[in-house]
């Protein structure tokens, strides 16, 4: 069979199949989706196969042969983890629920919006505060809080209750 008239020696083919390689995984960590440097990755390994057994025949072979092996590879992997129980450590299966620890936001504390009250402890940015005889986990807006400040709530997101530090009136 002769040769193509590109025919070019082992180290080109290799160097064009690592080009190939190095597009594919730009392609999967840098660039989300699958776009034209996937595609070029992929026609740079195909050409660098081809090059390097110099048979479209052989080429297709030794990519049926490599989709085949990774396919066995990938079920024994597969089956392994099922027998280690590795895939239920790998999968989160907790509940955060309540008794855990894990609390919802609570609607009541939308209603602290505005009300003053007396930090416990520094807040560093976070600490607690007694507000309308309730003791709340809070954060600053940022800046160091001794204990003993009083504080106006500003905001409630989610879980966390911002307070800023009261300018001493007149």
């Amino acid at each position: 069979m002769p040769y193509p008239a590109f025919y070019l020696n082992g180290w080109e083919a290799l160097l064009i199949f690592m080009i190939g390689f190095l597009a594919l995984l730009v392609e999967i960590l840098v660039i989300p989706g699958f776009g034209l440097v996937g595609l070029a990755g992929i026609l740079f390994m195909l050409f660098a196969l081809y090059l390097a057994l110099h048979a479209p025949g052989a080429v297709l072979a030794a990519l049926a042969l490599a989709i085949l092996v990774a396919a066995v590879v990938l079920y024994w992997a597969w089956r392994r983890m099922e027998e280690k129980r590795l895939l239920n450590q790998l999968i989160l299966t907790d509940n955060q629920e309540s008794k855990a620890g894990y609390l919802a936001p609570d609607p009541s504390w939308q209603k602290l919006v505005g009300k003053s009250g007396l930090t416990l402890t520094p807040l560093r940015p976070a600490g607690k505060v007694e507000i309308a005889g309730q003791v709340v986990d809070v954060v600053s807006e940022g800046e160091y809080l001794p204990g003993g400040v009083k504080v106006t709530v500003i905001k409630v997101e989610g879980q966390r209750i911002v307070v800023r530090k009261e300018k001493p009136g007149p």
